[in-house]
């Protein structure tokens, strides 16, 4: 499962990198008072980033949930194991 993880990963990469670079047109990015000329690839690639970055952070809590649960489970059935 976890090899099926990382090629479907660099597959949607790959599918990303490709997208990027067929829209490399100057765009203009405004938010509020701020204004920036930026090439469209470089706004994709930060807005990827990013979210990846959110959907990591946001994991976190879940995992270390997991992990918990996962020593609360162990020490129970090394308890049982044990009698």
């Amino acid at each position: 499962m976890r090899q099926f993880k990382l090629i479907f990963s660099f597959v949607i990469l790959l599918l990303v990198v490709i997208f990027v670079l067929q829209n490399t047109n100057v765009i203009i990015v405004k938010l509020w008072l701020w204004q920036v000329d930026s090439s469209l690839a470089l706004v994709l690639f930060a807005t990827l980033f990013i979210g990846i970055m959110i959907g990591m952070l946001f994991s976190i809590p879940k995992k270390k949930k997991e992990k918990e649960q996962k020593v609360v489970s162990e020490t129970k059935l090394e308890e049982l194991t044990s009698k």
